[in-house]
Parts: structure tokens; sequence; C-alpha cells
């Protein structure tokens, strides 16, 4: 009787212990981050001038503005700077980009471009701002939370410190008009 109980006790333990060697399974979890712009550049394509460029970081009242009359594309807006921490097993899912705007003065029609930068260049797929302009700020947002816009990233992609946006503003029947941007922010979607 004795070795029986001993037998069932050590069967026992193999058992428990079998247990608590099988693989633990990590269920990913979405995730997100949001961050505003630390660096400005303008990029001339040409185009009309942007003014006080670093005003596009975070929304606050004070503006980068372009002005111009008759049919205006600006100069490229680059912003960068982000310092996105997304861990890097992570996978992205998507990019969402918020642009804080408005205008004044007459026009006929107001546009914008945006596109994404990676290690300082502008790539993947361009996506339209043709949402309609107000004459008071008015945030819209491009992108989404499985919109890849075109492109595979990696964390060490929207980590690094050129990740950015490629802004930029055409029109036509332009008079005086000006176009304000208060802050373009962007939010990187994942699962971890």
């Amino acid at each position: 009787m004795k070795r029986l109980l001993i037998g069932l006790w050590l069967l026992g333990c193999v058992n428990a212990h079998a247990f608590t060697m099988l693989p633990q399974f990590h269920t990913p979890q979405a995730a997100s981050q949001s961050r505003t712009f630390t660096a400005a550049a303008q990029v001339n394509s040409t185009g009309v001038s942007w003014t006080n460029i670093g005003n596009a970081f975070v929304v606050d009242g004070a503006y980068a503005t372009t002005t111009g009359s008759g049919s205006i594309v600006s100069n490229y807006l680059d912003l960068t700077g982000a310092s996105f921490a997304v861990p890097q097993h992570a996978t992205i899912t998507g990019i969402e980009v918020f642009v804080t705007r408005h205008y004044s003065g007459s026009e006929t029609s107001i546009g914008a471009t945006i596109q994404l930068m990676n290690v300082g260049s502008a790539v993947c797929t361009a996506e339209s701002d043709n949402t309609a302009w107000l004459t008071s700020d008015d945030t819209i947002n491009t992108g989404g939370s499985s919109d890849l816009w075109g492109c595979t990233w990696t964390p060490a992609d929207v980590n690094n410190s050129s990740f950015g946006v490629q802004y930029w503003v055409n029109g036509t029947g332009w008079s005086s008009t000006t176009a304000y941007i208060d802050a373009i922010t962007v939010t990187v979607f994942y699962t971890d």
C-alpha cells in the first residue's frame, strides 16, 4: 500500500510538472501612439513659400502660413522628429495623420496632399485632403488604424527621427488667400 501511495504521489508530481512546462502563448493586443513633430523644413518645389513653419507642431493658435493669388501650389512642408517608441516586435497596422487648418481670403478651390516620409524621403501613396476648408480651425484626419498608405512599415521605420509627414496645399481662383496650418500630428497603430 505504501508503494502504491508513493507511486501515485510521484505520478502526481510528474503530471503537475508536465502542466507547468506547457508553452504560454501571447495574444497580440491592439495599441497606438500619437505624437507631435519637433522639426520642420521647407522643401522648394518651385511653389509658394511657407512662413513660420515651426508653428505647425501643436494646436496653439500659432500658424504656419502660405499666401497666394491665382492658381497656386505651395512648397512642401516636411515635419519630422515625432519620437515614437513602438516596441521592436510589434506589427504596424495603420497610420493616421491629423491636420488642424483653416483659410482666409477668397478662393475657388483649396486642397492639400499628404505623404508619409521614411528616412527623410517621401514614400508610399500620397493621400488627398479633399475635406472642405473652413474659415475657422477644423481638424481633419487622413489614413487610419488599418491604412498603411501602400507600404509595409516596421517599428524601426516609425521610431526613426526622420519619419514624418510631407504636406502641401494647392488651389485655383485664389485672391490674396492664405492657408493656415495650426498643427499636423500623427498616430501609429500596431499590435504588440
